[in-house]
């Protein structure tokens, strides 16, 4: 076996172990993934969106509204949503 091949079958083993490593980090973000929907989210409860925390003014079935600043409503799918806290007063304090 010649250097060049030596490098290359290096370098395939350096790949391979990195995208196995990859295909683990992605296959644990899906494991630890919440999954929300009509059934976890009710009117009243509090949605965290791009960042912000917003009251949910209603459910729908592939989507949320809720309250903004602005005394208006906008409305993100569920898969916008990063974190879901209930609005009866069973959350673990206030929010930030």
């Amino acid at each position: 076996m010649d250097l060049w091949a030596i490098r290359m079958l290096i370098r395939r083993i350096d790949i391979e172990a990195r995208l196995h490593h990859w295909h683990e980090v992605s296959d644990r973000l899906i494991e630890g993934a919440t999954k929300h929907s009509s059934a976890t989210i009710q009117k009243g409860d509090y949605v965290r969106i791009s960042g912000h925390w917003r009251k949910v003014a209603r459910v729908n079935q592939k989507s949320v509204t809720v309250e903004t600043e602005s005394s208006r409503t906008g409305r993100a799918e569920y898969n916008d949503i990063t974190d879901h806290r209930p609005g009866d007063g069973a959350d673990d304090g206030p929010l930030p």
